[in-house]
């Protein structure tokens, strides 16, 4: 195996030694004169037909939405010496970075800080806790913790060892920190670095949500790689990508996607602020037409709140509220003032409610906290067998400076994985099966009820019988409806009995679990067999093994499994409504579902 110094130039090196073989006169060299004319002019010549705007049309445009959206440098508060600050503690570990609050009794933030994650909520915990005591004593302060809340990735760990009073939903506590700031609000949106949070109000409270974490399209991660990528650091993304005159349309959807689409426009000729101007502008339509799909904008509302740390990116913010403000007359686009601290600040509220409702903390403190004593233990012994999942699990020890311990678990798939010994076990599924007992599996419910037929058809009716219709006429000036009598016409009798024998096979996958119902009960009134309409079975590996090993396609698992669903429905003959063949698959291609 050989590993050359310069092995990174061996294309360019390749294309050279090409053409010393080639016959003379070929491609012979003209200078750079051609090469700077076409970046100078020919360039967007070309590019100007398929290209899109810009961010700004102009400068003043540029420097008005700057003057407007950027967020006032925080202030933390000024002490006198000797003061005791009585302030609740707040606390988001997220994917990429955690953040902490200390907000006073009256509800104003007092000091916050931020840094990047190290994987590891103990330690990131200890050193923000670290910076903000640090802010206070410096100026001969001291603090007084009245309660402690937590939210996001290390919540759970945080509230089993220095026993916060708070764990509080993510999505709970970015609603409270932007009705704290911004009162009765319709729609929040909130652009983590790995996750988007697009929450739904109404009367003050979350009506809907939605939320995705599985796909990196439209998270503050993909902008932050394609400013790595031309060597910018991610503040200085939006200075940039507002000195673009034009930007390349990028296809909404998956980040792999949206990199393949990089890759075409830097071969197209577009410059790095272009790019940059073009990926902020696929931002919202990532955020609202591929997470959210939520057609209709102005149906939500017209107070849209944006935060999250994506949200210091102005360029990312300037194409969200544009975006927002074509499609929603009269919208007010605000960015919360602490938009990277916001599910902090949630957290903090939280807490800040319970303790003047209770007048109690169980926190152990801040000291002890930065005292507490912590191991990871990740081998063998953890390794959970109570399934064949054989999770490999981490045990984190605590040690308090009181003495006391705590065991916190992670790495597990399911409840078994929360447990050691098998007593424990039995007793947890014991009391998940008393709990199952009690309260039904909606979804469980809703996947079965999907697909079964409950809905008897009204008969068809009888020949020649009469039916009003409403007519419609339209004109430039005005809508004329009028109402006139029809005679049903009926098929012939040839057609409804071949109607009974048709069988139709239906994939059990993506939006079919919405429509299935409605394909059913038409399908059964327009005569078809209620056994005469055929699903394919519940996904499983081996479903899918068996019928993606006959083709290949790029998107992901949900799509990648229509296939094998397809081959479950045609060569599947061991279930009874299956041993007679199907005339049909019926898997429709909906543009809209209403």
């Amino acid at each position: 195996i050989f590993v050359p110094d310069s092995a990174e130039l061996y294309a360019a090196f390749g294309a050279a030694v090409f053409g010393l073989s080639e016959e003379e006169g070929i491609g012979l060299y003209t200078g750079t004169h051609g090469l700077r004319e076409f970046i100078t002019n020919g360039r967007r010549a070309r590019l100007g037909e398929q290209a899109g705007p810009p961010l700004s049309n102009d400068e003043a445009e540029t420097n008005t939405f700057v003057d407007t959206y950027t967020i006032p440098k925080f202030q933390p508060t000024q002490l006198e010496p000797g003061t005791v600050v009585r302030a609740v503690l707040g606390l988001d570990g997220g994917s990429t970075s955690s953040k902490a609050v200390l907000v006073g009794e009256d509800g104003e933030i007092l000091f916050k800080a931020y840094q990047l994650s190290k994987g590891n909520p103990i330690q990131d915990t200890k050193e923000l806790l670290t910076n903000l005591k640090k802010q206070i004593t410096d100026q001969g302060a001291t603090l007084g913790c009245l309660g402690f809340g937590a939210t996001g990735y290390a919540a759970d760990v945080l509230e089993e060892t220095v026993l916060a009073d708070v764990n509080v939903v993510e999505t709970v506590a970015h609603m409270m920190s932007a009705v704290h700031f911004f009162g009765d609000v319709d729609v929040i949106c909130d652009i983590g670095g790995q996750d988007i949070k697009v929450l739904f109000m109404k009367n003050g409270d979350i009506a809907n949500f939605k939320l995705s974490n599985s796909c990196s399209a439209g998270n503050g991660m993909l902008l932050q790689a394609m400013a790595d990528q031309f060597g910018l650091p991610v503040t200085a993304y939006a200075e940039n990508a507002f000195k673009a005159d034009l930007a390349p349309k990028f296809s909404y959807g998956c980040a792999v996607f949206l990199d393949t689409d990089r890759v075409n426009f830097q071969k197209e000729g577009y410059q790095k602020e272009e790019l940059l101007a073009g990926l902020a502008q696929v931002l919202p339509k990532n955020v609202w037409q591929y997470v959210v799909q939520i057609p209709r904008l102005a149906s939500l509302g017209k107070k849209f709140v944006l935060q999250g740390g994506t949200q210091y990116n102005l360029a990312a913010v300037k194409a969200q509220v544009d975006y927002i403000k074509q499609r929603v007359p009269g919208a007010e686009v605000y960015v919360h003032p602490h938009t990277g601290e916001a599910g902090a600040i949630g957290a903090a509220m939280e807490t800040l409610r319970r303790y003047k409702r209770s007048g109690k903390t169980r926190f152990i403190g801040i000291d002890a906290t930065l005292n507490l004593d912590y191991r990871t233990k990740n081998d063998e012994e953890t390794v959970c067998h109570f399934c064949p999942n054989e999770c490999k699990r981490t045990f984190i020890d605590t040690t308090r400076p009181d003495g006391s311990t705590s065991r916190y678990i992670s790495g597990f798939s399911c409840e078994k994985g929360t447990v050691e010994s098998k007593e424990a076990m039995v007793a947890l599924m014991a009391e998940r099966k008393k709990t199952a007992a009690a309260f039904p599996n909606l979804v469980s419910y809703e996947a079965e009820q999907a697909f079964k037929h409950f809905y008897k058809p009204e008969p068809q009716p009888e020949e020649g019988s009469e039916f009003e219709d409403v007519v419609v006429e339209e004109t430039m000036f005005r809508v004329k409806k009028r109402t006139i009598k029809r005679k049903f016409r009926r098929s012939s009798a040839e057609a409804a009995k071949r109607r009974k024998s048709i069988r139709i096979g239906m994939p059990r996958v993506l939006n079919m679990y919405s429509t299935a119902p409605f394909f059913r009960a038409y399908f059964e009134a327009l005569g078809l067999g209620r056994k005469n309409i055929i699903f394919s079975d519940e996904t499983t590996e081996e479903l899918f093994t068996e019928g993606a090993r006959y083709g290949s396609i790029d998107p992901c698992f949900p799509s990648k499994v229509v296939q094998s669903h397809v081959h479950n429905l045609l060569f599947h003959k061991h279930i009874p409504e299956r041993q007679r063949p199907l005339n049909f698959i019926f898997f429709p291609i909906l543009t809209h579902v209403p």
